[in-house]
């Protein structure tokens, strides 16, 4: 049901964000900033039950951002590609994330086998400000998804996602 907050509990939600942020991260590093996040996911063709090709793509914000850089918050966009099912699956891809209007950084995003929940993600910012610092990303809720709807042929299109995200070094 859109304009409704659940908590997070299909793996849709994992295999569809995974695949937006997520990468390994050998080690465990310390927090320098942390922020508040919201967005929208759009998924083409739709999340299903079914294992299939699909195209994602997410826009969103950064809000709130505290710690020892000087970013107060962001805006992101990016674009992943996979093979999911409501599920789960994996995917990779890129987000760029512009801070405070100016400086950019991208992230390079990688998943596989993603079915756990709750969802944590984890990425690095491959190049810009922030560059080489580790990403980790929690999502607690969503809008516009409901389960009922990966058994649908169009499945799930579209998602508002809400969360949290950490820099470290």
């Amino acid at each position: 049901m859109a304009g409704r907050r659940t908590p997070v509990a299909p793996a849709l939600v994992m295999a569809g964000l995974a695949a937006l942020w997520s990468a390994p991260v050998a080690e465990a590093r310390a927090v320098e900033m942390g922020c508040l996040m919201r967005g929208d996911v759009r998924f083409s063709p739709g999340v299903t039950g079914d294992p299939q090709h699909v195209e994602m793509t997410v826009t969103g914000s950064l809000f709130e951002c505290q710690g020892s850089t000087p970013h107060a918050g962001a805006e992101f966009r990016g674009a992943t590609t996979g093979k999911l099912s409501c599920g789960g699956g994996d995917a990779k891809g890129a987000i760029e994330i512009t801070w405070d209007g100016r400086n950019n950084s991208v992230v390079d995003l990688t998943a596989d086998k993603v079915d756990d929940l709750p969802p944590t993600f984890r990425g690095k910012v491959a190049r810009g400000a922030m560059e080489g610092r580790a990403v980790e990303v929690r999502i607690e809720a969503v809008d516009g998804a409901d389960p009922a709807d990966c058994a649908k042929s169009r499945g799930i299109t579209a998602l508002g996602i809400y969360g949290s995200a950490d820099f470290s070094s």
